[in-house]
């Protein structure tokens, strides 16, 4: 049988269900071929869902080892070194990735993400940019690229991929609760109000919408509809009742409380 028939059997055991006998195929198929990356390739990827993290790495080192400039081998690797929080050594990986012609999107993707969370959001969006002309609909990229400038204060632009992704994806809250967060922190607390009921449509139970809903309206002067968003808070989660103070209190419009204990008879009626 030839190695395409029996990759073949091995994507019918995965359909099957029969994730274990494909894994012990794959393993076979390395032994019988061992210097075919695309099987050491499976063996990493299978071996990760099956929980063997070792296993998976090395199976992917090499089959990097096998095809050194295979961009799609490299960007898996370098997403295993992430998750494994070996962030040097993924972005060194995924950097190789990002360097292949043509592109590979989810390189420059990944690569985005380790720099982000390396706490390097100017690179990060350098890595990123590329990626908006060659796949301009890939909603995550604008998610990254909005989280990555708004670390970088720059706003305006921040917002403008906010938007982009939730034209996407309209129904992201937790991308809608960010682009609302940007808009309160600009003092535009009614436009941040709109995209957090919009929120709060699809997910009624958003606990960090409903209190930066209750800080908007208190922002606002409006007393009783930020005392309703902050109760709602409380009624799904009452162990929130210090966040919600710590938010009421860190306000610049909180003058409406008058004394700690006034401030828990509010909240708690």
């Amino acid at each position: 049988m030839s190695l395409d028939a029996e990759l073949q059997r091995v994507d019918e055991l995965l359909v099957r269900g029969s994730r274990g006998d494909a894994l012990a195929a794959v393993k076979a198929l390395c032994r019988q071929y061992p210097d075919e990356m695309v099987v050491f390739h499976r063996l990493g990827i299978l071996s990760f869902e099956a929980g063997d993290v070792n296993g998976g790495l090395q199976a992917l080192e090499r089959a990097v080892t096998l095809a050194p400039r295979n961009p799609s081998v490299l960007n898996d690797l370098g997403a295993a070194l992430q998750m494994q929080h070996r962030l040097s050594e993924a972005e060194a990986v995924l950097r190789r990735a990002a360097n292949v012609q043509p592109p590979y999107p989810p390189a420059h993707f990944n690569l985005g993400r380790v720099l982000l969370e390396q706490g390097r959001p100017g690179m990060a969006v350098a890595a990123l940019k590329p990626l908006v002309q060659i796949a301009p609909d890939m909603a995550p990229v604008h998610w990254l690229l909005s989280r990555a400038l708004k670390q970088l204060r720059e706003d305006k632009s921040a917002e403008s991929h906010f938007r982009e992704a939730l034209r996407l994806e309209p129904d992201n809250t937790q991308g809608r609760f960010q682009l609302a967060e940007l808009l309160q922190w600009q003092d535009r607390q009614m436009e941040a109000i709109v995209e957090l009921d919009h929120c709060l449509r699809v997910e009624p139970t958003h606990r960090q919408a409903l209190i930066l809903k209750g800080l908007c309206h208190q922002e606002l002067g409006d007393k009783d509809a930020s005392l309703s968003a902050y109760r709602s808070v409380l009624r799904l989660e009452p162990a929130l009742y210090y966040r919600v103070v710590k938010t009421i209190i860190g306000g610049r419009r909180g003058q409406f409380i008058l004394r700690r204990s006034r401030l828990r008879h509010l909240l708690l009626s």
